[in-house]
């Protein structure tokens, strides 16, 4: 597939297909983040490209996906770098923003993929927004906001 009809139809996903997976609890959440100040961030082994339209669509200030190796203008069919899961979310986040000793961490997660980001958080929440009635399935439950000290 050529690079501008991968982007088309991640658009058009984000668009048509995302809107009934976001969790309202979630969204309650990252609006009280943002109230306070905190860079918002998405963090998810979903692609970045379907993922990026979301964030921007909702106020997150990044994403840290999985990215798609594309080559001369054409998907190659292979993951750029490594998938954003378990422990590549810690990386990437470090890489984006630096020692994570420097922050005030908040974490959502509902799947073993988040266990290492959950770990490094000083606010870390499990399956929380499932408590609420909502469903677990929601791309909004991986929210990351990010305090500085």
């Amino acid at each position: 597939m050529e690079e501008h009809q991968y982007q088309q139809a991640a658009i058009r996903f984000a668009a048509r297909g995302l809107p009934r997976l976001v969790n309202a609890s979630a969204v309650e959440r990252l609006a009280w983040h943002q109230e306070q100040g905190h860079e918002v961030l998405l963090a998810s082994s979903s692609l970045e490209a379907y993922l990026t339209p979301l964030a921007s669509a909702i106020g997150a200030d990044g994403v840290l996906a999985t990215r798609i190796e594309i080559q001369a203008g054409v998907l190659s069919g292979r993951v750029l770098g490594e998938n954003c899961y378990g422990p590549v979310k810690v990386t990437r986040l470090i890489e984006r923003v630096g020692a994570l000793d420097d922050i005030d961490l908040y974490a959502y997660g509902d799947s073993t993929g988040d266990r290492e980001l959950l770990a490094a958080a000083q606010h870390a929440l499990f399956r929380g927004f499932r408590d609420r009635g909502y469903s677990v399935k929601a791309i909004m439950k991986l929210v990351l906001a990010l305090v500085s000290p």
